[in-house]
Formats: C-alpha cells, structure tokens, sequence
C-alpha cells in the first residue's frame, strides 16, 4: 500500500475523498498496518466500523494550514496614577487605546477619564485573553496595581510604546 493524500470527492477519486501519495509517511510503518480498516469501494465510511482516521482502507492525513499570526492583548487603562481602573481584550491593541484615548468609545471610559495604558499583555488564543481579562476584572483593587507596578512602577502611560 502507497502513501496518500487528501483529495476533493469526485473525478473518480475513491468514495471517500484519498488517494496515494509518495511524499507522505511511508506505509510500511506498523502504524499503518495497526490502523487501518478496510471496505468495499461502495461502502460509505460511516457504515463500517473503522477509526475515524481511515477511510477505505487508507489513512486520512490531515491538511494543516497555518494560521494567520493573530495577537490578542489584555490591557488596563487609568485616569491617573492609582486612580480609576478599566480592563479591556482586543486584537488591535492601538486601535482600542485611540478609541479611547479619542472618546470614541462611549461608556465607562469616556464618562470617567479613563485614557492612560499603563498595562497589556499578550495571548495567542482568543480564549486565553478573555479568560485573563475576566480573571482581572474579579482581582481586588490593590491585587490589579501590584500587577500594573511590577511592569510598570511609575505609571508611564505606554501608549507611546505601542505606536513606535
């Protein structure tokens, strides 16, 4: 048995959408021997007991397509030093901070003054920063400005660090 890859279903490709391919794991391997279960060519694979992984009698390979280099920051702003407090998620950290910065925003920041980054930090995944920036948002007052003055202990609002 040949190696495969994952081809779109149709033009005569087997039922199940693979086909061999020589640039892929060689299918000599006891993996493949182990695994792989196979069935008629008509046979739909959700009839026959296999792992989920085969398909007629080949290994699936799974497409991997990189994924675009998305940041997403968890930030607090301050009206002043050790003054009022506001934590945002975004992906666009400078585009948020100008929002608010501007009083484009309207609500909490707007109304109190709140425009000095005085923290962020970066995630890779979505879930991460919003689980981060809740997990803040429960802190204790004195708890969220040890966090601000063990990155940043005089207050410097960062805004300039961010646009370069």
């Amino acid at each position: 048995m040949a190696n495969l890859t994952p081809l779109a279903i149709g033009y005569g490709q087997p039922r199940c959408g693979w086909t061999m391919d020589p640039r892929i794991k060689s299918a000599g391997d006891s993996w493949y021997s182990s695994h792989l279960a196979p069935h008629a060519p008509n046979q739909s694979c959700s009839t026959v007991a296999i792992p989920p992984m085969s398909c007629a009698g080949l290994t699936r390979v799974p497409i991997v397509r990189p994924t675009p280099a998305v940041a997403y920051y968890v930030y607090i702003l301050a009206s002043q030093p050790h003054g009022t407090l506001y934590i945002g998620v975004t992906n666009d950290l400078v585009r948020r901070v100008h929002e608010h910065r501007e009083g484009l925003a309207d609500g909490f920041t707007k109304r109190h003054g709140v425009k000095l980054l005085v923290y962020f930090e970066q995630h890779n995944r979505v879930e991460q920063a919003l689980q981060r920036e809740k997990t803040l948002k429960h802190w204790r007052r004195d708890w969220k400005i040890d966090l601000i003055e063990s990155a940043n202990p005089h207050w410097v609002d960062l805004w300039n660090d961010i646009t370069g």
